[in-house]
């Protein structure tokens, strides 16, 4: 679907904005309608996003048909890996260099938006993976 860079960059930005909303509403509606605790309510928030993120960056982002499993054995493999360099980078400029911690997570989140995008396009969802086959 999206094989042009310029596009694919703006949808991946897209799905991140429209899932990022989508998670604070979970995160906010669990909180404000249920009385979630806030350790509750961001882990099912976040749990959605997740999901949320993997449909709609194969489907609409990259385009992707391959096998199901596969991807998403990939994309949770890519998450940890961007989320322990986000947090290697706001570690370091806290702890390293003394930064304040409200400006260092701005630099942990581009560093995890940057490293998703290409192990999303590199690994995740690269083309020429073949589409699941059906059962027999």
């Amino acid at each position: 679907m999206a094989h042009n860079l310029k596009t694919e960059v703006s949808r991946y930005s897209l799905v991140g904005i429209f899932n990022t909303l989508a998670t604070l509403l979970v995160i906010y509606g669990l909180k404000a309608g249920v009385g979630t605790g806030d350790y509750w309510a961001n882990a099912a928030g976040y749990g959605v996003g997740l999901i949320m993120s993997f449909y709609l960056n194969r489907a609409y982002t990259f385009g992707h048909d391959g096998a199901v499993s596969g991807a998403a054995a990939r994309f949770l493999v890519a998450f940890a890996i961007c989320y322990a360099i986000n947090l290697a980078v706001v570690a370091v400029l806290i702890d390293g260099f003394g930064v304040n911690g409200y400006l260092a997570q701005p630099f942990g989140m581009g560093s995890f938006t940057v490293s998703f995008y290409i192990l999303l396009r590199m690994h995740v969802f690269r083309r020429g993976v073949p589409p699941e086959m059906p059962p027999p």
